[in-house]
């Protein structure tokens, strides 16, 4: 537990004080930004494996102003079971793993009295972004993320008082294949 905390505590300062560069130096060898030439960069690398660096993404995220975090909205946990939304989430986790992302479930069932879940997940942990897969999410609910300014598509889902964009089966054309076939 101890080498944990110690491993956690290593931030940007203590990398530059064992490369002696600057705190921004780092800063930008990490990401891949900046003009630093390949021996300091690679200085700096293995300085992070020694001192047991991990990037802090709950501060990357206040300096992004977002995290890197995918919300997705389902009804409930029961939904998980369908082969639909299963589906869907698959191939969503998929592409959040190929751009080194990470996905967070928030319910949209709620008491009337208290707030969606993923509201408070859309405020609190500052998603990226959020697709919901419930067609019966409630649309004022919906239009407060639009005004937390979080990006949100809709799956399966239209309405006239949404101005989300939708991914949505192609019906007319599964229904031809269907009878033709």
């Amino acid at each position: 537990m101890h080498e944990r905390l110690k491993a956690m505590s290593v931030g940007i300062k203590d990398i530059a004080l064992q490369t002696n560069v600057s705190a921004t130096t780092v800063s930008q060898a990490l990401s891949g930004r900046g003009r630093i030439s390949r021996k300091t960069r690679e200085r700096i690398l293995v300085a992070t494996k020694q001192l047991g660096f991990f990037p802090n993404v709950a501060a990357k995220s206040l300096v992004k102003g977002c995290s890197d975090v995918l919300g997705i909205v389902i009804r409930d946990i029961e939904s998980l079971s369908t082969p639909y939304v299963t589906g869907i989430v698959s191939g969503i986790v998929d592409v959040c793993d190929d751009n080194e992302m990470s996905t967070i479930f928030a319910r949209s069932s709620y008491q009337k009295h208290e707030e969606p879940e993923y509201l408070r997940f859309a405020r609190e942990k500052r998603v990226a972004g959020a697709i919901v897969i419930d067609q019966e999410a409630d649309v004022e609910d919906l239009n407060k993320l639009e005004r937390m300014a979080v990006p949100v598509v809709l799956i399966d889902r239209k309405s006239p008082r949404l101005k989300f964009p939708v991914v949505r089966i192609n019906y007319t054309d599964a229904v031809k294949r269907a009878v033709s076939h």
